[in-house]
């Protein structure tokens, strides 16, 4: 009987007052981190990547159970990312991700926010080379994030939570790693693996993302037709947020999605994919929003420069 007690207080807060809502899981504006698609790039070859991303945040989770809330506010995330990348030798690249965000947040009334997101910045370097015999490519990379983003977007004269704007008003640090498998002519099925990590500061404000890792490990399996189906697993884990060097309640926890998607070749420089985001694990730090479902549309782009030779097979 002990146990029911906490639940039954907490059932107590919720209903006592309107005002008391879930913290949504994400932090500002797209979360840039599961958006990095490129591998590194090879000497004078252009990649480029442009993304549409909605992510639906409807499921209340305590811990890692759903818990049902009446009148629960609802939230939207839609995004359009740009990615490039640029092989400067025949171990260094360069790659840039920015975002346009717009979010809407559903309780009593609509707060909408909308506007450039931060950038993120990264130098690669390509530890092995993808080659046919070897089948095989691995390379690390480090850069910033670059706040671009607005920070201190008001509703009714009041600064909104740090978790709505489009940027996070901070210079954080991000490490990328990326590995790639291929298995023929044994099997056609191609395999990656691909881990970023964001070192937060804080904002001026006084407040603090947490730590936050994506780990996404996938496959793919190449036909003799335009298309390939692709499936992944993504686990992010994010410590709690923190103010004045104060937790933050209802922040951060672990996440674990299943993705399936769809790659369509089109030509030689030119192909898209479509891929569907559905959660199946989460254990969540308090009582938290999170995302029901993502929908992604992607289009790649390669563009071979005179001085390169062949093309990257992109995931």
């Amino acid at each position: 009987m002990k146990r029911f007690i906490p639940l039954f207080l907490l059932l107590i807060c919720l209903t006592a007052s309107g005002n008391v809502y879930p913290q949504a899981c994400c932090t500002a504006g797209t979360p840039l981190l599961s958006s990095l698609q490129l591998p590194a790039t090879e000497k004078g070859i252009w990649q480029f990547v442009f993304t549409y991303d909605q992510n639906e945040l409807k499921d209340n989770y305590l811990g890692n159970s759903s818990f049902d809330i009446v009148n629960s506010r609802k939230r939207n995330t839609r995004s359009v990312m740009f990615e490039a990348g640029y092989g400067l030798t025949g171990k260094f690249s360069l790659s840039a991700l920015g975002s346009y965000v717009i979010q809407e947040r559903r309780t009593a009334d609509l707060v909408r926010t909308r506007g450039p997101g931060d950038l993120i910045i990264l130098l690669k370097y390509t530890i092995i080379p993808l080659s046919i015999s070897g089948q095989r490519s691995f390379a690390v990379g480090a850069g910033p994030k670059i706040p671009l983003g607005k920070d201190r977007i008001e509703h009714q004269g009041i600064i909104l939570n740090e978790d709505i704007q489009p940027g996070s008003g901070t210079w954080d640090t991000v490490l990328w790693g990326y590995f790639q498998q291929g298995f023929l002519p044994v099997t056609r099925l191609n395999s990656f693996f691909n881990l970023s990590y964001r070192i937060p500061t804080e904002n001026w404000r006084g407040f603090k993302f947490g730590n936050e890792l994506t780990l996404t490990a996938g496959t793919t399996y190449g036909t003799d037709i335009f298309f390939r189906p692709s499936m992944m697993i993504r686990y992010r884990y994010s410590s709690s947020f923190r103010v004045n060097n104060s937790t933050v309640p209802n922040t951060g926890g672990h996440w674990l999605n299943l993705i399936l998607g769809l790659n369509i070749k089109l030509n030689e420089s030119l192909s898209t994919s479509i891929s569907g985001h559905l959660p199946i694990y989460r254990d969540l730090n308090g009582l938290q929003l999170t995302t029901s479902y993502k929908v992604t549309l992607s289009i790649f782009y390669n563009l071979k420069s005179s001085a390169s030779q062949g093309l990257i097979d992109l995931k």
